[in-house]
């Protein structure tokens, strides 16, 4: 209920002016971020660093800004205070919340949430007007 892949990240996110890196681990990364390079999306992966929790730690700090679901990903990036959106679940664990864009203790972090359980496409498109926003500025 709190994934997806990155090919529908893609289909939304392709056309910004930025460079993605991925955050993705685990035995499906490499095949996810192939399907992503081939749908578009200007993507750098090391999956190597992503191995050892103080290298992702560091990875997040030199990012601009993260985009993540609920995860361990959004934890980090909160509690290093660094900005970042996490897509939210219809019905996320207690920790996000039932309602608003904010978590008390990671003021750096926006909540985008679904308003249709499965449905990544308003959240999506929040994240949209925000990073265009983000660029425009």
């Amino acid at each position: 209920q709190r994934s997806f892949s990155l090919v529908e990240w893609a289909a939304h996110l392709r056309n910004f002016p930025v460079r993605w890196i991925s955050l993705q681990y685990g035995e499906s990364a490499a095949e996810e971020v192939a399907s992503a390079l081939q749908q578009g999306l200007d993507l750098t992966h090391w999956p190597d660093t992503l191995k050892d929790q103080d290298d992702v730690a560091a990875l997040t700090c030199a990012l601009d800004s993260v985009v993540t679901v609920c995860s361990t990903q959004a934890h980090l990036t909160g509690a290093l205070g660094r900005p970042g959106w996490v897509l939210t679940p219809f019905n996320p664990n207690w920790r996000y919340g039932a309602e608003g864009e904010t978590m008390p203790w990671y003021p750096s972090l926006r909540l985008l949430r679904q308003t249709v359980p499965g449905d990544w496409f308003r959240p999506l498109r929040a994240l949209q007007s925000h990073l265009a926003a983000l660029i425009h500025a």
